[in-house]
């Protein structure tokens, strides 16, 4: 197996499926190791769990190797230097190793959860993981510092209405149908769970216009309940499912036009809010723009994109939407407010500038010369 005649296995029983285990993984092997001879037994048959990463604790780097090659149930002979061996045995002529793959525990890292792994403890079935909206039966437990704080027994959530903590839901998100995984966060914490049910939530595919408005409708409230609740991220996120819904409506009827024009103003308007709560000026420039395309003389879009552009130093840009809402209403305090302060912020760069370039034109020559 390693190109040095170091590892040389010999199956004895064809394992299940094509996958075998990666780096990353833990495996449940069974394993029994004898001399060359066969004569003197180096380690009873014993049953066990341990990682294949380069400095695991796997038993010795022979098995390692070799358990990286099998599939899930296969058993093989495996033949053993002293130098692959080292751990097991130290004698010279190494050791054969009977060994068997009981199980893989994949182990990946959960999805948008920096430094957080998600680890098979038992395999799902299918192929199938919750969407957004998704009804999941789940049980679980919590351990902080290896004491546990809090068991759940089996209960409904739907992914993406904050039934279970961030971190958790998004290890759900990657489980199937009667998988049991163990989901380790950077700071330490442990959950086991296991998702007992799962029905996905309608594609978007397969509904018909009524049903993308309503999920549009069903996603904005959400949005609009995290916003609330100063969860912006996941605002965010709610709002551009809810307009993915809808952003696509030639198909529909003129009614129905009516509404998914109203609920992409709508969500592009509270996206432009969400930015300019987290201080991202360009997302909250591109989502106000979006809803000015709409309805161009809209306040709300007006104020917001000129806010966002004058975070940008894109002025000119800013004193046009400013003007626009005060042509409309010339007493608009909060338009008046921000005019004010965009003139200041002009004559601070102006002063900047003339300070910049001053000082560079007095170091030049601009003498003429015959």
């Amino acid at each position: 197996l390693c190109g040095d005649g170091g590892v040389m296995k010999e199956t004895v029983r064809e394992g299940e499926g094509y996958a075998s285990p990666s780096a990353e993984d833990e495996a449940t092997a069974t394993m029994e190791a004898k001399t060359r001879t066969g004569d003197e037994t180096l380690v009873a048959k014993t049953t066990r769990t341990f990682s294949l990463a380069a400095n695991g604790d796997a038993p010795c780097e022979g098995v390692r190797a070799a358990l990286l090659k099998m599939k899930r149930g296969e058993t093989a002979r495996v033949t053993l230097s002293e130098a692959y061996a080292e751990g097991l045995t130290t004698a010279k002529d190494g050791a054969v190793v009977e060994l068997t793959l009981d199980a893989i525990h994949a182990v990946v890292a959960v999805n948008g959860v920096e430094g957080a792994t998600k680890k098979i403890l038992e395999e799902g079935e299918g192929y199938e993981t919750p969407n957004d909206g998704a009804k999941c039966e789940i049980e679980y437990e919590k351990r902080v510092g290896g004491a546990t704080t809090e068991t759940k027994p089996a209960h409904e959530i739907v992914v993406g209405d904050e039934h279970v903590p961030d971190e958790l839901e998004s290890a759900i998100a990657m489980m199937k149908l009667n998988e049991k995984a163990l989901v380790k966060l950077a700071d330490g914490t442990e959950y086991t769970v296991k998702m007992t049910k799962l029905e996905r939530a309608k594609e978007q595919w397969s509904m018909n216009n009524a049903e993308k408005i309503e999920a549009a409708e069903k996603y904005k409230t959400s949005g609009n309940d995290a916003y609330k609740g100063g969860k912006f991220a996941r605002a965010t996120k709610k709002y551009d499912a809810a307009l993915k819904f809808v952003e696509m409506d030639e198909s529909f009827s003129d009614e129905e036009k009516q509404a998914s024009k109203k609920l992409k103003l709508s969500l592009n308007l509270n996206s432009a809010a969400v930015a300019i709560k987290t201080k991202s000026w360009m997302s909250a420039r591109k989502s106000s723009e979006k809803a000015l395309a709409i309805e161009g003389s809209n306040e709300k879009a007006l104020y917001r994109f000129a806010q966002a552009a004058m975070e940008l130093q894109e002025y000119d840009e800013s004193r046009r939407s400013l003007k626009k809402i005060l042509e409309a209403d010339e007493s608009h305090a909060e338009a008046t407010r921000m005019l004010t302060r965009l003139k200041a912020l002009e004559a601070h760069q102006a002063k900047k500038d003339a300070k910049i370039f001053g000082g560079m034109f007095s170091k030049i020559d601009l003498g003429y010369e015959d």
